[in-house]
């Protein structure tokens, strides 16, 4: 068996601080652009093609299912979803001990239907991030 060393050395990349947790560092070689021509790309240039968005559906634990209504997407639409903790109002989001895990994301006419399990045992902060991509 390898010992921790001998991993670093073979995998340079991948370092682990905690328990659980990975650190790698992104190869920049490998990062592609949405939009070609880099050099012309403006807020103007961007506006209609995609947005974000974070919406705070307060208090909850266990499974559900989460339906924003938002009239801006469509069954075409690419939706990406990342849930975290946070206190709530401007209060930056951080790791605890609860696992929010996104299961399901759909997308359809009108909505974004997104399944998500937050593993603890009393109610506690659900926000959403949204990456809408309309193609």
């Amino acid at each position: 068996m390898k010992n921790y060393q001998e991993t670093l050395d073979l995998e340079p990349m991948a370092a682990t601080s905690l328990q659980g947790e990975v650190i790698q560092t992104v190869d920049e070689a490998e990062i592609k652009s949405l939009f070609p021509g880099g050099s012309d790309l403006s807020a103007q240039n961007l506006h209609g093609t995609g947005f974000t968005y974070r919406h705070d559906w307060g208090n909850h634990n266990g499974q559900k299912t989460y339906t924003l209504n938002i009239g801006s997407v469509n069954a075409n639409s690419r939706v990406f979803v990342s849930a975290t903790e946070f206190g709530g109002g401007a209060n930056e989001g951080f790791i605890g001990n609860a696992r929010y895990t996104v299961h399901n994301v759909a997308v359809r006419n009108g909505a974004i239907v997104v399944r998500l399990n937050v593993e603890w045992n009393a109610p506690i902060r659900v926000r959403m991030d949204y990456l809408i991509v309309n193609p």
